[in-house]
């Protein structure tokens, strides 16, 4: 079982490189324009260690010259899938080198293969991994979207291929692909409105749309903070523009337990948002790995799926914030005097805990981009 693996290498050495019509010798050097388009030495990916060591591919060499049609064929489980996503840059190999287009692919970084993939890689997934977040029409425009297309042209591009396999007026939602009876209802506005938008806008409010109590959950959370936050600014901007016979009387002793019991209870709640932050970022990580893992294949940068994760979590908190000021405000003011802390103070502390929420989540989506895309396929059920 260990050792199927080296099927596909055999297989390959035999009729990749030798007995394959129009199969040709090993290509020139890298910097040589003519050459095989696709080129694998050595290439080998194995899995655990010691005893449990699994030899998925084992020393495969393989030329590809430009125009050539090559089928990798055998029994499942002997590595086939593992080749295709070390050719197509989605896993990084144990050992050996891959050259894609004239450049050795297998030691680019995260961001660079992305782009090398969205130049000159394709991929026909097996179990079709489109993303459920997207209507059918913005599955086949992304790709164009992330090459740098215009919305209009990857609009008409999107529209014209589902045309031809019969799609263009059946429904705008993924879903209905395998449902022909499925009607033009689902979340067709938010389709036209999100189709002018950025990538990483995009599928920002995509994955805000889809997960709701989470969005409600982060919302409240930050509405909460900002509130105890403006309260403790009101305080202090009360206590500086008070005479100084109130500041250092007899009250100086009660003002300064007030003072301290709204910061204690600010910063208890500046820590539990924090935590709630991460925690909802964590998981809405965890949980948009399908969608986020199927864009990075597709040619999206780690810094877009970033973008696009600190889009859906900021994009509740700015109504949070833009809440949770007045209502601070018109707290204090119910048990206090009319006092208001000066604009700028305001507008410091709208900005801070937008950053820290926008940082706060970014940390978890850095660590999902970290990953090479094929390992979080092979994990997502068929």
């Amino acid at each position: 079982m260990t050792r199927d693996g080296r099927r596909v290498g055999r297989w390959l050495r035999r009729t990749g490189t030798e007995d394959s019509p129009g199969a040709g010798p090993a290509g020139p050097g890298p910097d040589e324009v003519a050459g095989p388009v696709l080129r694998a030495a050595g290439l080998t990916r194995t899995y655990g260690a010691d005893e449990s060591l699994v030899w998925a591919v084992d020393e495969v060499d393989l030329d590809v010259p430009a125009g050539q049609t090559l089928a990798v064929t055998g029994p499942s489980g002997c590595g086939k899938s593992t080749l295709l996503q070390l050719l197509g840059g989605l896993d990084r190999p144990t050992e050996g080198e891959v050259w894609l287009g004239g450049r050795r692919s297998d030691r680019l970084g995260e961001r660079a293969l992305a782009r090398l993939r969205r130049r000159a890689v394709g991929f026909v997934f097996q179990s079709y991994h489109l993303m459920p977040e997207l209507s059918a029409a913005q599955n086949v425009e992304l790709p164009a979207l992330l090459a740098g297309a215009s919305p209009r042209t990857a609009r008409i591009r999107a529209a014209e291929l589902l045309d031809q396999v019969g799609l263009a007026d059946r429904t705008t939602t993924v879903h209905a692909l395998s449902d022909p009876a499925h009607g033009l209802t689902h979340h067709r506005r938010l389709n036209t409105v999100t189709a002018y938008l950025p990538t990483s806008l995009l599928l920002g409010i995509r994955l805000l749309t889809g997960r709701p109590g989470r969005a409600a959950l982060a919302s409240a959370g930050t509405a909460a903070t900002t509130l105890m936050i403006t309260a403790l600014l009101t305080f202090h901007a009360e206590l500086d523009a008070a005479p100084a016979s109130l500041r250092y009387g007899p009250l100086q002793v009660r003002t300064d337990q007030t003072g301290q019991v709204l910061l204690a209870v600010t910063l208890a709640l500046v820590a539990l948002s924090t935590l709630n932050t991460v925690l909802l970022g964590w998981s809405t990580a965890v949980q948009a790995r399908h969608t986020l893992t199927i864009t990075r294949t597709l040619g999206a940068t780690p810094g877009q799926v970033v973008a696009a994760l600190c889009t859906a979590q900021l994009l509740p908190a700015v109504p949070a914030v833009a809440a949770g000021i007045p209502a601070g405000l018109g707290l204090y003011w119910l048990f206090g005097t009319q006092a208001a802390p000066p604009g700028s103070w305001l507008l410091t502390a709208a900005l801070v805990i937008l950053s820290a929420a926008g940082a706060l989540t970014a940390l978890p989506a850095w660590t999902h981009t970290r990953g090479p895309a094929g390992r979080t396929l092979d994990t997502e059920p068929v």
